[in-house]
């Protein structure tokens, strides 16, 4: 489930969306009691209900996959370095020197594809989000 969050501050109204998959309903039912809200065996609840349109939600799940893409890679280059900041630490702990054995194993080459390839969904990421939903 995706709650948005504090929609509504200072007396002011808002809204909160909840998404949620059909395996979520047991969770949905549990919630919807807790605030006194009713909800059927189907998920269906008493809280105001919004249409959505499926070409919009797959639009939208463009944009989040998108978004994974860059946070996956960026999250591998971030394991490469700290796994390469500590060994340099631990040899230096122990006055060693790194072979270049135990230099990284992407080549140059490989390192600047991967940053292309950050660029580049970082690119269709904004391309993505700058573009009305339809």
């Amino acid at each position: 489930m995706h709650r948005s969050g504090r929609t509504a501050r200072a007396g002011r109204s808002g809204i909160a969306l909840t998404l949620l998959a059909p395996v979520e309903i047991d969770r949905f039912r549990a919630i919807c009691a807790s605030l006194g809200a009713d909800c059927d065996s189907q998920g269906r609840s008493s809280l105001m209900r919004f249409k959505t349109d499926r070409r919009r939600m797959q639009a939208c799940a463009v944009r989040v996959d998108l978004a994974k893409e860059v946070q996956k890679m960026e999250n591998t280059k971030s394991r490469a370095g700290a796994k390469r900041g500590w060994l340099e630490q631990m040899a230096k702990d122990c006055d060693l020197d790194v072979d270049d054995q135990y230099e990284e194993k992407a080549t140059s080459e490989m390192k600047q594809e991967a940053q292309f390839k950050v660029k580049q969904t970082r690119r269709n990421l904004r391309r993505a989000l700058a573009a009305p939903l339809r």
